[in-house]
């Protein structure tokens, strides 16, 4: 995409919902390239984290989303 269009390498974010936000997690932990990350119902499977430089994370999780089998 950065090939194609502009892209400021400063302004990469991740973000998912379940799945994806682990996903999104993941290349958190992996990717000096990605600066922050937003995770909705996803957790960090993989351990440990230890991403190169701190990374902005935002959870969110509701005990009342009927995708949590709460």
């Amino acid at each position: 995409i950065a090939a194609k269009y502009c892209v400021d390498s400063n302004k990469i974010y991740a973000a998912g919902l379940g799945n994806g936000g682990d996903f999104a997690l993941r290349l958190g932990c992996e990717s000096s390239r990605v600066k922050g990350v937003g995770s909705v119902l996803g957790t960090l499977a993989i351990l440990p984290c230890e991403p190169t430089e701190p990374l902005p994370v935002w959870f969110s999780h509701d005990t009342q989303d009927e995708s949590t089998g709460s």
